[in-house]
């Protein structure tokens, strides 16, 4: 099951990005953005969504990364300032860009960290 939204509404989405490109490419690249979510992405409100990625989500994908920073070691954040650090760029899309289209998809399930 799956609801879809439009972004008009008050969803406000938030990534931590390990690259770059991707960040970018979620803003600015051309066309609709789609962003099909698991219900393990959603919090209350935007502290504990920042909570969340840092130390739900951002300790996996390091170790999946193969990182060394202190959050792969302990399991969670330490604030570091680690050069390999992956949690150094937070967005927040409160609308989507100039004449994007933009869709939310939240899927009934877990999906990713």
């Amino acid at each position: 099951m799956s609801l879809m939204s439009d972004c008009s509404e008050r969803i406000v989405l938030h990534f931590f990005i390990a690259g770059m490109v991707m960040l970018s490419a979620m803003a600015w690249a051309p066309g609709k953005l789609l962003y099909i979510l698991g219900i393990n992405k959603i919090t209350p409100d935007l502290e504990t969504a920042v909570k969340r990625a840092r130390n739900t989500a951002t300790p996996p994908n390091v170790i999946r990364l193969n990182g060394k920073t202190p959050c792969a070691s302990v399991g969670h954040c330490v604030n570091c300032s680690s050069s390999e650090r992956v949690c150094r760029v937070v967005t927040l899309m409160e609308r989507p860009p100039f004449g994007r289209e933009c869709h939310v998809i939240i899927v009934g399930e877990e999906l990713g960290y």
